[in-house]
């Protein structure tokens, strides 16, 4: 959450136990003027999510490409 936040984002946690129509209209709200918005989420969760125009991105799937990043800082100057 830190890095989100020192990033410049937003931390929006979703209960996917809550009712589809409730998830909808969080989704809906948090992402209504929003370009570039990013749900990150489990394989077996993301299906469970309703239509946003947040690009998701499975944290399983992205592990084995995550562990095979080198600590060497980025090529450009990253800022908020």
């Amino acid at each position: 959450m830190l890095a989100i936040w020192k990033a410049g984002g937003a931390f929006l946690p979703l209960d996917p136990a809550s009712p589809r129509p409730r998830l909808e209209m969080i989704l809906g709200d948090a992402f209504r003027d929003v370009d570039g918005a990013i749900v990150l989420t489990r394989t077996h969760l993301a299906g469970q999510l309703p239509e946003s125009r947040a690009r998701i991105v499975s944290l399983d799937a992205a592990e084995d490409e995550i562990a095979s990043l080198t600590a060497e800082p980025p090529a450009v100057e990253v800022r908020p």
